[in-house]
């Protein structure tokens, strides 16, 4: 599921390009207005926790997130990109 490889990249950017930031989340805000927002109601819970640990796991296992303490979690995300 693409919007948690975007949260991913976004923890990512944040830890180790802050300077980069605002664009990789400007690209995340459009992914969530054009395409995720039009499917999110047909998403489960389980779904997304699902995918969520399988993208997370695998950032720590490849050493992406490996020492990266989370300064926001997907819920928190989410409701960032859902604002104006």
């Amino acid at each position: 599921m693409c919007i948690i490889n975007l949260y991913e990249y976004y923890i990512e950017c944040y830890a180790k390009a802050r300077k980069h930031t605002d664009a990789s989340f400007k690209w995340c805000k459009w992914y969530y207005d054009e395409i995720y927002k039009n499917i999110e109601d047909s998403i489960s819970e389980d779904v997304l926790a699902q995918q969520y640990n399988n993208v997370m796991k695998n950032a720590y296992i490849g050493d992406k997130l490996n020492g990266i303490i989370l300064h926001i979690n997907i819920c928190e995300f989410l409701d960032l990109l859902k604002q104006d």
